[in-house]
């Protein structure tokens, strides 16, 4: 279990995307506030494609829209990257699933 207050961070190769400092958890999912960086523009319909494909319960077309943001981006532990995650962000909340695997 991840603790309280730990700041994970959103990466695309280099660039900081934005972080998340986690403020409550309900296993397996974590929930933090999300600031985003400047870089974030660009991933930021991504995400709300996934959030309306969720609200609308059209399943079928998650795959399709989430494939994007999982190869396009990485998720950072305070422990180092993850091997995989299922992320969403809406407004200044994020909350988020891993792979506890070690990225690699």
């Amino acid at each position: 279990m991840t603790d309280p207050d730990t700041t994970w961070r959103l990466m695309s190769g280099g660039t900081l995307v934005g972080t998340i400092t986690v403020d409550d958890g309900d296993m397996p999912w974590l929930h933090g506030r999300f600031v985003p960086e400047a870089a974030f523009d660009r991933f930021k319909p991504w995400f709300d494609e996934v959030n309306t494909i969720v609200e609308a319960e059209e399943f079928e077309r998650f795959d399709a829209a989430y494939d994007p943001i999982e190869s396009a981006l990485t998720l950072v532990s305070p422990s180092g990257p993850v091997a995989g995650f299922l992320l969403h962000i809406d407004q200044d909340r994020a909350w988020f699933r891993w792979d506890g695997a070690a990225a690699g």
